[in-house]
C-alpha cells in the first residue's frame, strides 16, 4: 500500500508539472490550432491500454535507440559501467503511468484555462507583477479547482494500476493492483484479494470525501468574503 501510494503521488506530481504547460499552450493557441492540439492530447485514448503499454515497452526496451541514448548519457554523467535500464524497475512504472494518465490531467486544466478571464492576468501585469508572480498568485489560484480535480482523477487510477506495473515494472515493483491479481488468480486466496480490493475502494471514497469537504470549505470562505 505504501509503495502504491508513493508511486501514485509521484506520478500525479509529474503529470501536473508536465500537463500545466501543455494545457497553457493549447488554451492560449490560436482558435484554428486548438482542435488539432486537443486531438493530439486525446489520441492515445483511441488505442487499447494493453497495446499502448506493449508499444511503450518496445520503445523503452534495452535494444531501442531511446534506451541506448539514455544509457550513454547516464554513463557519461555518473561514470558507472552499469545502466539500470528504462523498464523493469520503478522508473519504467513511473514513465508508463505518466504516459497513460497525462491526458487525465491535461483536459481539466485546459477547460479551466480556456474559460479563464484573461483580464485578471492583464491587470496583474499592468500593476507591475512579473510573469512568474502573475502565474503563481493569479493563474494558479484561479485554476486550483481544476488542479485538484486533475490530481484526483490521475491519482485514483494510478494508485490501483495493474497492467502498467506488470509489464514495465520489475520484481520489486509490486503495486496493490498486481497484488490483488496475484492473490485471486495465482494464490487462489479470495478472502485476502477481496479485502485488499475493499481497502482500495475505501481509499478512493476517502479521497473523494476529502475533495468534497475541501470544496465545501472553499465555497463557504468565498461566501464569507462576499
Amino acid at each position: 500500500m505504501g509503495y502504491s501510494l508513493w508511486i501514485a503521488l509521484l506520478t500525479t506530481l509529474i503529470c501536473l508539472v508536465i500537463a500545466y504547460p501543455v494545457a497553457l499552450v493549447v488554451a492560449f493557441a490560436a482558435p484554428k490550432w486548438r482542435p488539432l492540439l486537443l486531438l493530439l492530447v486525446i489520441l492515445p485514448f483511441w488505442t487499447n491500454l494493453l497495446v499502448r503499454t506493449y508499444a511503450l515497452k518496445s520503445v523503452l526496451g534495452s535494444s531501442s535507440p531511446l534506451s541506448q541514448l539514455a544509457e550513454g548519457i547516464y554513463k557519461s554523467v555518473t561514470g558507472s559501467e552499469t545502466f539500470p535500464g528504462l523498464i523493469l524497475n520503478d522508473l519504467g512504472v513511473i514513465i508508463g503511468l505518466v504516459y497513460v494518465h497525462l491526458p487525465f490531467m491535461v483536459l481539466p486544466l485546459y477547460t479551466a484555462l480556456e474559460k479563464l478571464d484573461r483580464s485578471y492576468l492583464e491587470a496583474s501585469l499592468d500593476l507591475g507583477a512579473s510573469q512568474w508572480r502573475t502565474f503563481f498568485q493569479v493563474m494558479v489560484p484561479l485554476t486550483l479547482p481544476a488542479i485538484i480535480a486533475g490530481c484526483i482523477i490521475t491519482f485514483i487510477p494510478a494508485f490501483g494500476a495493474l497492467v502498467t506495473p506488470a509489464l514495465l515494472g520489475g520484481t520489486d515493483s509490486l503495486m496493490i493492483g498486481s497484488l490483488i491479481e496475484d492473490q485471486i488468480k495465482r494464490a487462489n486466496n479470495w478472502p485476502l484479494g477481496s479485502a485488499l480490493s475493499m481497502l482500495l475502494v475505501y481509499a478512493t471514497f476517502l479521497i473523494l470525501a476529502l475533495q468534497s469537504w475541501l470544496s465545501e470549505r472553499r465555497a463557504r470562505r468565498t461566501e464569507l468574503r462576499a
